[in-house]
């Protein structure tokens, strides 16, 4: 049986969603991770049949007793993918799931939109969950997000998170065709005063450019936006650093820049050549 359910995540204030931007989608048909995904524990399992619609593969995780190294904290064994985080923006997510129980001890399968603290290993955040060993399809409501908890690092991240419950035990949860969209994602060009400022050069670019960060600005995360408000680049960059960005592979045109810290997003628009 395969069964579509709708959730909200608890705690989170649900608004009327708008135009609507995909900023992450991922159904694993590769049989291996893309380059971001980091976990906790063993390395990610994947196996067929995958997902609601029969695919070839999906990502499985295993609960803590089968973790290998341990995951930190006690905390279920994760993986995570980074996501361009804005409060302004109204974020939901689609998945399947289902688990893999055979000692009968509840096992949880959760995914959803976090804070992920690497050095740490702490995470937090609202999710859709499943206990139901047939594959669901589940979607939440478009949801605002706060910032990173205070008391995370300044290496916290924004993303996408699936993980076991800790207290599983002999189980293994199942994630396929995952999809993050963002409404009303912001696409003009803004400068707000006391937000992070840079500066691109060269603009135009041609293959690479040089974001040069001014030095009050944390751990940023820069993002470049296509004229049709699609997600296209993605990277984490240091204001003690050289910060280079690949645009070689972008076909010519216009694009947006953003620049986010913990201060809030700064857009400036760029020329590809």
């Amino acid at each position: 049986m395969r069964t579509k359910l709708f959730f909200m995540s608890a705690g989170l204030v649900a608004h009327a969603a708008t135009a609507q931007v995909t900023l992450f989608s991922e159904d694993f048909e590769s049989g291996t991770l893309a380059p971001g995904w980091i976990w906790q524990g063993s390395a990610p399992l994947f196996t067929s049949p995958g997902g609601f619609d029969g695919s070839s593969y999906c990502l499985g995780k295993e609960s803590w007793d089968q973790s290998f190294p341990p995951a930190p904290n006690g905390a279920g064994p994760l993986v995570f993918h980074p996501i361009p985080f804005d409060s302004t923006v109204e974020y939901s997510v689609t998945v399947d799931m289902r688990v893999s129980n055979p000692l009968n001890i509840t096992a949880i399968a959760n995914c959803g939109l976090a804070w992920f603290d690497p050095v740490t290993g702490d995470f937090t955040g609202g999710g859709l969950w499943s206990t139901d060993t047939t594959w669901q399809q589940l979607f939440s409501l478009p949801s605002l997000y706060d910032p990173a908890p205070w008391w995370f690092g300044p290496d916290a991240q924004f993303g996408l998170a699936v993980v076991t419950n800790p207290s599983a035990t002999g189980a293994f949860t199942y994630y396929d065709n995952i999809l993050v969209q963002g409404s009303d994602f912001p696409t003009d060009v803004a400068n707000p005063q006391g937000q992070p400022t840079f500066n691109v050069i060269p603009n135009p670019v041609v293959d690479y450019a040089v974001i040069n960060l001014a030095d009050d600005v944390e751990v940023s995360d820069v993002v470049v936006i296509d004229q049709q408000g699609r997600l296209v680049r993605m990277q984490r960059f240091r204001p003690d650093g050289r910060n280079v960005l690949d645009m070689s592979d972008l076909v010519a045109g216009s694009y947006l820049l953003r620049v986010m810290d913990r201060k809030g997003t700064t857009t400036l628009r760029v020329v590809k050549l």
